[in-house]
């Protein structure tokens, strides 16, 4: 998936800007350009479509969603840092 993206978001800006510097050093073709874009599109979509079922009919992905949630033990461990680094900050 981060792969496809990368591929996106350059294909992107070629096609978005095709007279840049970097539309031509993606000496491709704007026809590729547009077949590789909508390539990353679909594979992007995909991707994603599978990591959403996954995390919502599986139960490792119901255990991972859960486990992004905070907690209040990291609350108290950002206020311990919060005040840790205030402190240092305070004559």
């Amino acid at each position: 998936m981060l792969t496809s993206f990368i591929l996106l978001v350059l294909t992107g800006f070629a096609l978005k800007f095709p007279d840049s510097w970097f539309a031509s050093m993606l000496s491709l073709g704007e026809r590729m350009r547009h077949l590789l874009h909508r390539v990353a599109a679909v594979v992007v979509i995909g991707a994603s479509t599978v990591h959403l079922f996954d995390l919502f009919l599986t139960r490792d992905g119901h255990r991972l969603a859960r486990d992004l949630f905070p907690t209040l033990d990291d609350m108290k461990g950002a206020w311990q840092n919060l005040s840790y680094v205030l402190s240092g900050l305070l004559p």
